[in-house]
């Protein structure tokens, strides 16, 4: 892959009117659509609007980008996502992308009520999007007999065009996790390490990156923009540790083991721990922040998932930082921003 994708993520915050809140979902995936950004990942969790729905939206007020939906099988079953899959494909012509999560964070649509471990979680992550794939792939007859899914159901197939099937996206820090994205072909989301640019494991060229980043002409003015949208809250701080302990997540505890670092300039964990964001920040000059990203794209890495972004102004100093960044390690960078 040669050239750069972006991705971008939904608004989470439904506190405001279902009206509100719908125009700012409509209004930040046009915005990431004018300006290249290839997918945009929608959340799921018991606070949020259903995803699917969200989708929906999305699909219809733009006419590119791909929604990355997120789903959880304690949730829903594989051939209840493969026939909404293949449903928003055939109604509009465009693929969506699916944000496959085992559980072990109630704000990823975790089940209350499951029983498994996060190794049988896994275990049964590869069976769903197994028979997922199986669904939209297949014009005949699907038979799967696994451990937590026994299938055969000719009507329930669901295959549309090769075009239109979505990638799969995981994001997994244990070992588990590891095997179930490699056992999917899945692309794995990957979180930068402290102390360095590169992540954990030199990504593949199919790996995305997850960072957030606010990026300014001056490192004061950086800062400043930061600290206004990210204030810092004593108590949210411990409940984000708290949770961190009770969950069997090795990713919710990588982002907590992160934040303990208070030095740490390079990777700002703020955001996470009160509570408006998952991933950590790259915050400073154009310069510098162009400098770690750099360090990705030499890793390997050619796609970026970023955070909420609130503005066209925030966006465009964001695309400033990739461009120097670009320019320096290949070509000139190919989104329109």
């Amino acid at each position: 892959m040669h050239e750069l994708e972006l991705f971008a993520t939904c608004p989470e915050s439904a506190e405001d009117d279902t009206d509100s809140y719908f125009r700012a979902v409509v209004d930040a995936a046009r915005m990431s659509e004018e300006t290249g950004h290839a997918g945009f990942l929608i959340g799921a969790g018991y606070h949020l609007p259903d995803p699917w729905l969200v989708a929906q939206v999305v699909l219809q007020h733009t006419e590119h980008i791909r929604p990355m939906i997120t789903v959880q099988p304690g949730n829903e079953p594989p051939w209840a996502v493969a026939n909404r899959v293949a449903s928003l494909a055939r109604l509009h012509q465009r693929g969506v992308h699916l944000h496959l999560t085992a559980g072990g964070l109630c704000e990823h649509g975790t089940s209350p009520s499951d029983p498994l471990n996060r190794e049988a979680r896994y275990d049964r992550l590869v069976e769903f999007g197994t028979i997922v794939r199986q669904l939209l792939t297949d014009s005949e007859a699907t038979v799967y007999e696994g451990s937590f899914y026994q299938l055969s159901h000719p009507s329930l197939a669901a295959n549309i065009p090769i075009d239109l099937h979505p990638e799969f996206f995981m994001a997994a820090s244990s070992r588990t996790g590891k095997r179930a994205t490699l056992t999917l072909h899945a692309t794995s989301i990957e979180l930068p390490t402290i102390g360095s640019p590169r992540p954990t494991d030199e990504p593949a060229d199919a790996s995305t990156m997850r960072v957030g980043v606010v990026a300014r002409d001056t490192e004061a003015g950086a800062w400043d923009v930061a600290h206004r949208r990210f204030p810092t809250h004593g108590a949210t701080r411990v409940h984000r540790r708290l949770a961190a302990t009770l969950s069997d997540s090795a990713w919710l505890r990588q982002l907590a083991e992160l934040g303990h670092d208070e030095g740490n300039q390079t990777l700002w964990m703020t955001p996470f721990e009160s509570g408006h964001s998952w991933c950590p920040y790259l915050v400073g000059d154009y310069r510098a922040v162009a400098r770690h990203l750099r360090g990705f794209m030499e890793a390997g890495c050619r796609r970026f998932l970023l955070d909420v972004i609130p503005s066209r102004d925030d966006l465009a100093h964001t695309h400033i930082a990739f461009r120097k960044a670009w320019a320096r390690l290949d070509s000139p960078l190919t989104i329109t921003g």
